[in-house]
């Protein structure tokens, strides 16, 4: 079966709790308000694409791709970022709920989290080289064995 490719689309106010997230490749796409608490992104990719505003709590990550992907001003609460596929992720956190999310054993450098709450997130075993953490609340966070070389947490 082919894979559904959707390049330069944009999706809003979508509620994908009652419609099923369809699988596939997104190029260059933007998700605004959308609601996909629980959703299945098993095996999608997703390339320079934007999440505004969005609720992605308990999703499902296995081996799904974000390369170079925004979340922005999204919940992303008790996702497990460490089913991704590993060599496909690099996104960018902005004012996000990132509360019992696990990066476990996960390549992320230079990943930037701004103006987040990472409470009780998982980083253990996860390479955070030269990775920013600006004004985030890391509460309870676990770094236990965490390559955190130049990483950046003045703020």
């Amino acid at each position: 079966m082919a894979r559904t490719e959707i390049q330069d689309k944009s999706f809003h106010k979508q509620d994908f709790t009652t419609n099923p997230f369809p699988p596939g490749e997104y190029d260059h796409c933007s998700f605004d308000h959308c609601n996909f608490e629980g959703a299945d992104f098993s095996g999608c990719l997703f390339v320079d694409c934007s999440f505004n505003n969005c609720l992605l709590n308990q999703i499902k990550l296995s081996d799904t791709v974000f390369r170079d992907v925004l979340f922005k001003e999204c919940k992303l609460q008790g996702i497990s970022f460490e089913h991704c596929n590993k060599l496909g992720l690099s996104a960018r956190f902005e004012n996000c709920q990132l509360h019992h999310a696990s990066f476990y054993g996960t390549q992320i450098r230079k990943t930037v989290f701004l103006d987040c709450q990472l409470i009780e997130t998982d980083f253990t075993e996860s390479d955070l080289r030269e990775a920013r953490f600006d004004n985030c609340d890391l509460s309870g966070a676990h770094f236990e064995k965490t390559n955190l070389e130049k990483a950046d947490f003045r703020s």
